[in-house]
Parts: structure tokens; C-alpha cells; sequence
């Protein structure tokens, strides 16, 4: 089935506010769509300074879910808090 605009629209405003969630310090990212899971791209920085970059994998239900179902929004959450711990506000 092709992407819809309104998919990857939905996709990307889940993003940012899982990622808005985890309190990171300052960041950038990107959704991009894949046959398989798709990607969540990463930039953020570092609470003790620089940046580091992440590649997020994601189902992309799970991903339009989370912005209504809270157990998928916490177990994203959940996910996504390992590899971006160090850019967290402190």
C-alpha cells in the first residue's frame, strides 16, 4: 500500500512528541519511511556538550499508535530512552 501524506505527517508529530517526552536537551530528527520498520533520525545533544546521532527503528503502527494508546507510547518510550539517555536535560 503507497504512503500517505497524512501517514507520514501522523508518523512524524508522534515523533517529536516521544521525543519531546524523554526531555532531551535540544535535537533535530527525521521519519523515514522503509519497507520494513522505518527510522527515527536522531541529532541531539549532549548534556555535557557535542552531539551524537541516533538511527531509531520503529514499526510504523506502533509509531501512528503511540499518539493514542499510552502502553505503546510508554513502551516506545521505554525503547527510545536507552539510546538517547546522554542528550537528556539534566
Amino acid at each position: 500500500m503507497p504512503l500517505s501524506a497524512s501517514e507520514l505527517q501522523g508518523a512524524t508529530v508522534a515523533a517529536g512528541m516521544l521525543l519531546d517526552a524523554l526531555g532531551l536537551a535540544g535535537f533535530l530528527f527525521e521519519v523515514e519511511p522503509r519497507d520494513g520498520p522505518w527510522e527515527v533520525r536522531v541529532d541531539c545533544a549532549l548534556a555535557r556538550g557535542g552531539h551524537q546521532s541516533a538511527v531509531l527503528r520503529v514499526d510504523k503502527d506502533r509509531l501512528l499508535a503511540s499518539r493514542a494508546d499510552p502502553g505503546v507510547r510508554a513502551a516506545l518510550l521505554a525503547e527510545w530512552a536507552g539510546p538517547l539517555a546522554e542528550c537528556r536535560k539534566e
